[in-house]
């Protein structure tokens, strides 16, 4: 039987070196290889000019919970879906909007928050301390954050970080980033139609 993450703690971040840095598809491999979160699209049951990806990952060799979030056209904001099993309610369906709240101060979009599914608020910031994205806890502690070298270039310095004791949600703080690097994509350039993902990259994954 696998080590729980209890029974392994190292009291040190997840270091989640991003795979391509790219919005169309990439994964997230921890340094110590105790963590994978991967970001891909979905191509099927999407309707024409409309966009879904799928936030799955892994810790150790358990499953973390499963996420899909879709744009509607010309990048719009769409829903975020929650995968549960049916006897557990089947998936929740929620609108962007109103999952990741605006934060009304003079950052407007750059700053939004949501209620994780440990039920605590969390808030990712854009360009605040020293890293490009942070999330923080309402007590103002750093949870999370993702430094992004350039659009587009693969390399180590593309990373994200997580607390060791906030695996639980590691995949929803993934999915919340995302989002915010969408919507801060889409105020700057317009985004192209979807580009496949290098086939190396994620073949595994979009084959299921």
């Amino acid at each position: 039987m696998p080590p729980s993450p209890l029974e392994t703690r190292s009291f040190l971040p997840y270091f989640l070196v991003d795979r391509t840095g790219s919005l169309r598809g990439t994964s997230f491999t921890d340094t110590e290889r105790r963590m994978e979160l991967f970001y891909y699209p979905r191509h099927s049951k999407v309707p024409p000019e409309h966009q879904a990806y799928e936030v799955a990952g892994t810790l150790y060799t358990d499953p973390l919970p499963n996420i899909m979030i879709t744009f509607g056209p010309k990048g719009s904001l769409g829903n975020v879906i929650f995968r549960r099993k049916a006897e557990e309610g089947g998936d929740r369906v929620v609108r962007m909007d109103d999952y990741l709240l605006e934060v009304e101060d003079n950052r407007g979009q750059r700053e939004r928050k949501f209620t994780a599914a440990d039920e605590s608020v969390y808030h990712w910031t854009w360009k605040t301390d020293e890293n490009e994205w942070t999330c923080k806890d309402l007590s103002g502690d750093t949870i999370a954050d993702y430094c992004h070298e350039a659009t587009g270039e693969a390399g180590s310095r593309n990373m994200m970080t997580v607390t060791e004791d906030y695996f639980h949600i590691a995949t929803e703080l993934l999915a919340a980033l995302m989002i915010m690097r969408h919507i801060l994509a889409c105020e700057k350039i317009p985004l192209p139609d979807p580009q496949p993902v290098q086939a190396d990259a994620l073949a595994s994954l979009t084959s299921s």
